[in-house]
């Protein structure tokens, strides 16, 4: 990210509640995050989970979310029908007792390439380090328009691990959302992405 200055981020509000919530619905389909959803998440604050917006003109136009695991935790923690994976980033990060994930991350139409993402990207890396975090980890959205994310996820240090079909099928299928392709039968696949935060080790 040398020489790139990126917009400004912040923490979560729970007055950014609806403004998320629009945020994700629009990005990521429908009905994927209500107002009331987030806003319980922000008014819970859960120190292992945590927000960021980035705004422009007093206006939200960018959120993202990320999490932390104990290693015990991994496997529990993973999507519907992927529990797999978890096993998987056991086995890549054999000494690892803290794993970071980042969820999503979303941009209204209007403002994205301008550097919202990596602005998001570095605000949760950052704060995953504070968290004594070693390995970090995302799913990358592969739509039929292609993977988004991942010019972003390589230039902050990820790689590309291995692509995961259907990913989201049946997390929608429970959850009720709708990708903005397939609607309910999201059959969307995802790529996980994993880079080293920490030396394992170091950390305390």
């Amino acid at each position: 990210m040398t020489g790139l200055v990126l917009p400004p981020v912040r923490f979560a509000r729970p007055a950014d509640a609806a403004a998320i919530a629009n945020i994700y619905s629009a990005t990521l389909g429908a009905g994927y995050l209500s107002p009331a959803e987030a806003s319980a998440s922000l008014r819970d604050r859960d120190p292992r989970t945590a927000w960021f917006v980035a705004e422009t003109d007093d206006q939200v136009v960018a959120a993202a979310n990320a999490l932390w695991l104990d290693r015990g935790e991994l496997v529990h923690a993973a999507p519907p029908g992927f529990e797999g994976v978890g096993t998987e980033l056991l086995q890549l990060a054999p000494g690892v007792r803290r794993f970071g994930l980042l969820e999503n991350v979303a941009v209204i139409p209007a403002y994205r390439s301008h550097g919202f993402a990596a602005a998001l990207t570095e605000a949760r890396l950052e704060w995953l380090r504070g968290q004594e975090v070693e390995f970090v980890y995302t799913f990358a959205w592969h739509t039929p328009e292609g993977i988004p994310a991942l010019p972003t996820l390589e230039r902050a240090g990820f790689r590309a691990v291995e692509e995961l079909p259907d990913f989201y099928l049946e997390d929608g299928l429970r959850n009720g959302y709708a990708c903005p392709w397939h609607g309910a039968r999201c059959r969307c696949s995802a790529l996980l992405c994993v880079r080293e935060l920490l030396t394992i080790g170091a950390a305390g």
